[in-house]
């Protein structure tokens, strides 16, 4: 069964019954304290800092919510919640209306 899905589980089921249910946490714990050469091994809240940012950014982008009877595409911001309006070139966000020009001015700021 090995190299299976039915063996991982049967080999993750053995680990918790040898190892308890925190096995796999203290294994990842110990890879994370391993290294002596800098990085984030020198700084530990540097790290919690940077994986908490890194955790909480979404790469997913807008999620299309619907077409409005005048044209208009209503979308969400997946990673902050945030819905806006986009017809032709305008843009609307928070009911304030971007021109094309101030809406890319707006995307390079960030």
């Amino acid at each position: 069964m090995t190299g299976t899905q039915a063996g991982g589980v049967k080999a993750r089921n053995t680990n918790y019954k040898i190892h308890g249910r925190g096995f796999y946490a203290h294994i990842g714990s110990l890879g994370g304290r391993a290294g002596h050469t800098g990085g984030f091994y020198e700084n530990p809240a540097r790290a919690r800092l940077v994986g908490g940012k890194g955790g909480s950014r979404s790469r997913r982008g807008l999620k299309l919510l619907g077409i409005e009877p005048d044209g208009t595409l209503k979308y969400k911001v997946v990673n902050t919640g945030e819905v806006i309006y986009l017809k032709g070139d305008d843009h609307y966000v928070a009911g304030k209306k971007y021109t094309a020009e101030e809406w890319a001015a707006l995307q390079n700021k960030e």
